[in-house]
């Protein structure tokens, strides 16, 4: 009798399920199951690679990049004494029509509404040319200010870049204000060991310290890979080596342009940075066969390599 019935139940449950009623397959570990867990595992154990669109001065340069498949965004930044913060390169009060303000405030209504953009890296140019007290409005404090209104509640993080300023103010200002968020970083450029040092007894917790090293023609100085320092690729190697010992963040290298793909596989491959900042050498971005080249040879280098690398996400963690 009880084998009986156990048939019975059992024959009930299979018509059941073929009816879906009880919704087994979502409750059995089928092969549903484990193609889920095995996509988990793999998506933990591959890479994911930043794509960091070049000197980002416009609305329509977000526009390009994004569409182009830019997963970040690079902007520089100038301060003017009398109308603060600018996404500007060259310092002049009439060489961009974009305010910090409004190119920020448009990046994070591009996150709103689902494009995946994780970070903007701020290229800061001139981080101590006002006082906080005497021209607040064109201060690092009003900068950082101004992307923890904008950006970060949208979801964006800040990485403030110190290049060849890392004895600024504005830098000490920055290693102290990011202690308490989470969503903000810093990124010195030069070779590994002189940048750990520029880091020491900072205070700052090894993920959101980063570190980039570059030219914007990248093949100058790039060397082999193989050389124990000194050259754009082996240092980033080394950078890499401090990253995996818990000593550094994310490594990033610039600046690639079309033709340059060769290079962007020794840094991906060998050097295994962890983004690259791609566009023009020298211009500002746009949508143009040159930018989109330099984007695919990032993307073309995580295809081929997808069981170890993929392209980073919106909901990836980057420090």
């Amino acid at each position: 009798m009880p084998s009986l019935l156990a048939t019975v139940y059992r024959t009930v449950f299979l018509v059941l399920c073929a009816l879906n009623i009880l919704g087994c397959a979502a409750h059995s570990p089928g092969r549903h199951g484990h193609h889920h867990h095995r996509q988990q595992r793999q998506q933990q154990q591959q890479r994911p690679i930043y794509a960091i669109a070049h000197r980002v001065l416009s609305p329509s340069a977000v526009t390009a990049a994004l569409s182009h498949g830019a997963n970040a965004i690079e902007v520089d930044l100038t301060a003017q004494e009398k109308t603060g913060w600018w996404a500007d390169h060259s310092g002049e009060a009439n060489s961009t029509d974009s305010t910090a303000q409004e190119l920020f405030t448009y990046i994070a209504n591009e996150r709103r509404h689902g494009q995946n953009v994780t970070f903007v890296w701020l290229d800061i140019k001139n981080p101590d040319l006002c006082d906080p007290k005497r021209n607040p409005e064109c201060s690092i404090e009003a900068l950082r200010d101004l992307t923890r209104k904008t950006l970060q509640p949208a979801g964006v993080k800040a990485l403030y870049g110190f290049y060849q300023t890392a004895d600024s103010r504005g830098f000490k200002v920055m290693s102290e204000s990011i202690t308490n968020n989470g969503n903000e970083a810093v990124v010195l450029s030069g070779k590994a060991s002189e940048v750990a040092a520029q880091y020491k007894n900072k205070g700052i917790e090894a993920p959101r310290m980063l570190m980039d090293d570059g030219f914007p023609q990248m093949e100058r100085n790039f060397g082999n890979c193989q050389e124990p320092g000194n050259f754009t690729c082996a240092e980033l190697r080394n950078a890499s080596e401090m990253r995996d010992q818990g000593q550094l963040g994310k490594i990033m290298g610039w600046t690639s342009t079309r033709g340059d793909s060769k290079l962007v596989d020794m840094l991906l491959g060998t050097a295994r940075v962890d983004g690259i900042i791609y566009g023009f050498q020298d211009k500002e971005y746009r949508n143009d066969p040159v930018v989109r080249e330099a984007f695919g040879d990032i993307r073309s280098f995580v295809v081929r390599h997808s069981d170890s690398h993929r392209m980073a996400a919106a909901d990836d963690v980057p420090w």
